[in-house]
């Protein structure tokens, strides 16, 4: 193939029927996660997020958003995390797949409310910080929006973490009320990004269905008075 037609492929592993018995559907690359990647490398405010910052993500599933930002969008270097250890093992397995390599990009576990767990990642660099953050469908279920919030807030006050991405596939709109309230709780400010996926009939790349709507949000420290929500808009 020619320079100018030269193909960018993400490798993952996928098992889109299989749910473990912890409830997990990580196993899967949902659409949440191909919107934002959409938006993440085909906008330059999407790119200029990445490029050459320190990313880390939450509840990553396949890995599929951090291998985006560690093979193609310039990231300096990645950290993907998950709850389960079988999806860790598996991006493990990802990373050379996709050519990359451990001082790009780094898997350990995260229990939301539990410290970080990536012993690589401390021993060689002791205080671990981070520009951003990105995840994607990780509000779907009320009950566990309380320990989703109060580790965005950890991000912010022991990583240095400047802003977290999020998008959010919105199936119910009282899940995601209950979240835009428990971060007004946490000092938290939600501005929601003017983006959209292109229909799927327009799509090149990262197809998805848009039947749902998907949102992309920004979350930031509030600054002094709460800043309030932008309005949401299907």
């Amino acid at each position: 193939m020619s320079s100018n037609t030269e193909r960018k492929t993400i490798i993952t592993s996928e098992n889109r029927s299989l749910i473990l018995s912890a409830g997990t559907t990580g196993f899967r690359t949902w659409e949440a996660a191909l919107h934002l990647g959409t938006f993440l490398s085909t906008t330059s405010a999407g790119k200029s997020l990445i490029g050459n910052k320190r990313v880390l993500e939450l509840g990553a599933g396949t890995g599929f958003l951090s291998f985006l930002c560690a093979k193609h969008l310039g990231a300096e270097s990645v950290v993907v995390t998950d709850r389960e250890p079988a999806l860790i093992e598996q991006i493990d397995d990802c990373i050379g797949k996709n050519g990359l390599n451990k001082k790009q990009i780094q898997a350990g576990i995260w229990e939301w409310g539990m410290p970080l767990q990536v012993p690589f990642l401390f021993e060689e660099h002791g205080r671990v910080e981070f520009d951003i953050a990105v995840g994607a469908d990780l509000i779907y279920d009320s009950d566990i929006v309380p320990l989703l919030v109060s580790t965005i807030r950890d991000l912010f006050d022991n990583y240095s973490v400047k802003e977290f991405i999020i998008a959010a596939t919105v199936r119910n709109e009282d899940t995601f009320h209950t979240f835009l309230e428990a971060c007004a709780r946490n000092a938290l400010a939600v501005e929601q990004i003017p983006f959209q996926s292109p229909p799927s009939e327009a799509q090149t790349g990262f197809f998805h269905s848009t039947s749902i709507p998907i949102r992309t949000y920004r979350v930031l420290q509030s600054q002094g008075q709460d800043q309030g929500q932008t309005s949401s808009s299907s």
